[in-house]
């Protein structure tokens, strides 16, 4: 498994039978969704103190497989479809574990890669338990880091600035993964309760030239503003 976390960013497994990449595909899936102790506790062999188990070592693999679309489709078709949904509510675990914001971001990577590369996966990951609020979140969480650091002392009713800021290419991920999600029409009551938060981080005056161009990218429901500027991309989400 530590072989295969190493050489997962350069593996397309589309080149391969089905012989050699299913098992591999159905191994990894257990294991992340694998609810028994051997999965979540740390390894045996780990070092004191050690946060590495092999639910977290298979969702390093996930994370560097789905950056090509290829792994992404035989992901999307390893059955069966009731273990993928399982996948998706791991996922968002994690998302929502802001404590742990290295496996916070690779959850959030996978998601988003999963989202674009089929509308049906995009279907079943809206309607898990929190999947908008947690993503929503992870780019709220940007937002207030980048204030933060802007203006510390604006911020001071916070007690602490947040632990480690998502980066921009993760919010730019977790944004496009949304997006995905939104263009699809039965999401669209999925968005309905986050519409004012989605809004507050399209304007937020803290969105670095990284998340502006994604907006350039991204066209809008919304009319051009007076100025003439075109809305970041997030409006298109909650207009959508």
């Amino acid at each position: 498994m530590v072989t295969l976390a190493n050489i997962s960013g350069q593996l397309d497994l589309s080149t391969f039978s089905d012989t050699i990449c299913l098992p591999i595909l159905d191994g990894l899936l257990h294991w992340m969704v694998c609810p028994s102790a051997e999965a979540q506790d740390p390894f045996p062999s780990a070092a004191p103190h050690s946060l590495l188990t092999p639910q977290r070592l298979v969702l390093e693999c996930l994370c560097k497989l789905s950056i090509q679309d290829g792994n992404v489709d035989l992901l999307l078709a390893t059955p069966p479809f009731s273990r993928q949904e399982k996948l998706f509510t791991v996922l968002l675990r994690f998302v929502g574990q802001r404590k742990a914001q290295v496996y916070r971001e690779m959850a959030v990577a996978v998601l988003s890669h999963l989202a674009q590369g089929d509308p049906t996966a995009a279907r079943a990951i809206a309607v898990q338990k929190g999947s908008v609020g947690n993503l929503v979140g992870f780019l709220e969480d940007g937002v207030s880091m980048a204030q933060y650091q802007q203006n510390p002392h604006s911020l001071l009713h916070m007690g602490h600035p947040p632990l480690d800021p998502p980066s921009i290419n993760m919010m730019c991920r977790a944004a496009k993964g949304l997006l995905a999600m939104a263009k699809v029409e039965e999401n669209k009551t999925e968005f309905a309760l986050y519409e004012s938060r989605l809004l507050d981080i399209s304007i937020s005056s803290v969105l670095s030239a990284g998340m502006e161009q994604l907006g350039d990218n991204t066209p809008t429901r919304r009319p051009p503003s007076p100025r003439g500027t075109s809305a970041p991309g997030f409006i298109q989400l909650w207009r959508f």
